[in-house]
């Protein structure tokens, strides 16, 4: 009968129910870790790549190179740059992806809904769109100052510390301390004002959103009194509005992590990006194996533009000791 039918359909919702749910949940935390899996792999390979390309551009530079930065700066870019490039990718690239598409869907939604209210609803998103990306902009500015600051930091701590002997044997402890306290100041500087804008930002957002509300409401108010309107088409449509917030508001969060990224992606650059100043003519022969001497034959060094040798001839047979002495006696052997 018709009543059994429908208490058996009822039966089988009952049953079907609670496992819909359990293979809901089973199949959303295979997706979640496979996600992490993934964003993990890619972040961490992303990672290597940057310090194996930075590090193999290091070593092809002239020991003069060396001279003028600091090797904690250098540092600093293949760790905590490098890192700060890793946390982006591995944080940024999954919303990045995902909640546009979310927003893009819902609008699209909206539009089938009702064309013209969705239009006067989102003509007011590329004005919300320009303080986003401003904000990012500034952060991003702001984050490269901080990252200089920090390769500064750490410069100055491992240049005391590698030369602790001195700095004691000196009294110059204060002074040491003075600098890394000044350059600690100045990190502290770029980085409350970066969480200054971080802060204004997302009240800027809000409000932004708010001003776009009240305008939806007050047409939609409107369409209802002239009887432009269907009330069912208005509740789903403003909860289709709603419901792009979150993704919005996590799109702002990934504007952080991009921006910092892109700041500490720009100092590793630089390095991966120079060319070595001492380069092997074209057609230059390989270097065989040492056998039996060591020839110099009309050989020049210049530091920049101080030619300090020229005209060098020299013969050193293996297994020979040979000392080179300056006019004032010093050298090395």
């Amino acid at each position: 009968s018709l009543q059994g039918l429908e208490a058996l359909d009822a039966s089988l919702a009952l049953l079907v129910l609670p496992g819909l749910i359990v293979a809901t949940a089973l199949v959303k935390g295979l997706a979640q870790t496979a996600q992490f899996s993934l964003l993990g792999r890619v972040s961490q390979r992303v990672l290597r790549a940057l310090r194996r390309d930075a590090f193999a551009a290091l070593l092809k530079q002239p020991p003069a190179f060396f001279t003028k930065r600091t090797h904690g700066d250098l540092l600093s870019r293949l760790t905590s740059d490098a890192n700060q490039v890793e946390q982006a990718a591995f944080y940024g690239c999954a919303p990045l992806f995902r909640e546009p598409l979310i927003v893009v869907v819902l609008i699209a939604f909206c539009f089938i809904i009702d064309a013209k209210l969705a239009l006067v609803t989102f003509i007011t998103v590329p004005a919300a769109l320009w303080p986003l990306a401003r904000f990012a902009r500034f952060i991003k500015r702001l984050a490269r100052r901080s990252q200089d600051v920090q390769g500064e930091i750490n410069a100055i701590a491992s240049e005391a510390l590698a030369g602790v002997r001195v700095v004691q044997a000196f009294g110059m402890e204060q002074h040491e301390q003075g600098k890394l306290a000044g350059a600690a100041q100045r990190y502290y500087r770029q980085l409350v004002r970066s969480y200054l804008l971080r802060g204004i930002r997302t009240p800027t957002m809000e409000f932004l959103g708010s001003i776009a509300l009240a305008g939806l409401l007050a047409f939609l108010a409107y369409s209802l009194q002239s009887g432009e309107a269907d009330p069912a088409h208005f509740i789903t449509f403003f909860v289709a509005v709603v419901w792009m917030y979150e993704p919005l508001k996590k799109l702002g969060t990934v504007a952080d992590f991009l921006a910092l990224g892109a700041g500490a992606a720009d100092r590793i650059f630089e390095i991966i990006d120079l060319e070595p100043e001492i380069k092997d003519r074209p057609g230059a022969r390989a270097l065989p194996p040492f056998a039996s001497e060591v020839c110099f034959e009309s050989v020049a060094f210049a530091y920049d533009r101080a030619r300090v040798l020229d005209g060098v001839d020299l013969r050193l047979p293996k297994g020979a000791l040979v000392a080179l002495v300056g006019a004032s006696g010093a050298g090395n052997t």
